[in-house]
């Protein structure tokens, strides 16, 4: 992901939270779309990312939606 590259060199403040905001939200739609494929283990994968992204923005509505997801993903037939 481009957002990962710049992610990766040295951002601060504002920027980086809104980077890391996005990422995390990237990384949700990829985790649904990685189970829609059954992709189940990189489903999981892209779940721990935006978990990481959320906690690194301080993002409480993202860390929420993270656990959401992952309760739907578990449920939802392959």
């Amino acid at each position: 992901m481009a957002v990962e590259r710049m992610l990766d060199r040295r951002v601060r403040g504002k920027t980086r939270t809104t980077l890391d905001l996005r990422a995390g939200q990237y990384a949700i739609y990829l985790a649904l779309t990685a189970n829609d494929l059954g992709a189940q283990e990189d489903s999981d994968t892209y779940l721990d990312l935006a978990g990481q992204h959320a906690q690194e923005a301080g993002d409480r509505l993202l860390s929420d939606c993270v656990a959401a997801v992952g309760q739907l993903v578990r449920v939802l037939p392959e």
